[in-house]
């Protein structure tokens, strides 16, 4: 760990230096071997290795987006939320590149989970094009993963009901494939926090379900899927509000 500090304190010096491009025209393969290590074991130094890595980029795309997206998944949490940042700038000029390694730390069984456990925002950086063209190639195991990471259907101004067209796509593609309904539900609140009288905000949300549940969306032919994502959300925030007012009438 000590060694991997000092070639990132290296490195580092020699970017605000500006002499890292001299270093790479130098010797390419070896500053990449020094970038791989560091980020792959990173120590206390991780503080500037993103800039390293974003300078060096355009030398080594293909290493530098996987070397990111492993970061995704990283242990360290500063770490994971720098290459988070840099994935979703990336995503504007290789939107491809990124989403097939985001999607392969997705249906890699060992660290797939941590997606699960977060909603990075490097999803929304990637073009809808892209995700629909990476779900067509591996299927319904892709849309397993992705599931909770999709964006919520919801209701405009005038009260029609709306469905994002990457959710339109998975939902109409997928319709049929229950686990994949039960991620969408599981990820519309996911790290999601309240604060104040919790039991009405549940309350506010069972009753926009609820109306969801009874509207029509034109020329969308998933809606039944949303309808039946919101009639879910709608028991279970209702169930919640009741248990809340039941506990606090509870002496204590």
């Amino acid at each position: 760990m000590f060694a991997c500090d000092v070639m990132v304190d290296f490195l580092g010096s020699r970017f605000h230096a500006g002499h890292l491009p001299a270093l790479l025209g130098e010797d390419n393969d070896l500053i990449w071997q020094c970038i791989t290590t560091a980020t792959r074991n990173p120590g206390r130094e991780t503080f500037c290795l993103e800039e390293v890595l974003n300078a060096a980029a355009p030398t080594n795309w293909s290493m530098a987006i996987h070397l990111a997206c492993d970061g995704l998944v990283s242990d360290n949490y500063q770490f994971e939320k720098d290459f988070e940042n840099l994935l979703a700038n990336w995503a504007r000029s290789h939107g491809q590149e990124v989403m097939a390694g985001i999607g392969r730390l997705m249906l890699d069984e060992t660290v797939g989970w941590r997606l699960f456990a977060s909603k990075p925002g490097v999803f929304h950086a990637i073009s809808e094009e892209i995700v629909i063209a990476w779900l067509k190639s591996v299927g319904v195991e892709g849309a397993r993963k992705i599931a909770r990471h999709l964006p919520r259907p919801f209701l405009d101004a005038s009260g029609k009901g709306v469905v994002p067209t990457l959710t339109e796509f998975v939902l109409s593609s997928f319709e049929g494939d229950d686990l994949t309904f039960r991620e969408l539900c599981a990820g519309t609140h996911t790290l999601q926090m309240y604060v104040g009288d919790i039991a009405s905000q549940r309350e506010r949300e069972r009753e926009r379900n609820r109306i969801w549940s009874a509207v029509s969306a034109p020329g969308i032919a998933c809606v039944r899927t949303p309808r039946r994502t919101a009639r879910h959300v709608a028991r279970s925030r209702g169930r919640f509000a009741n248990k809340l007012r039941t506990a606090a009438l509870q002496p204590i």
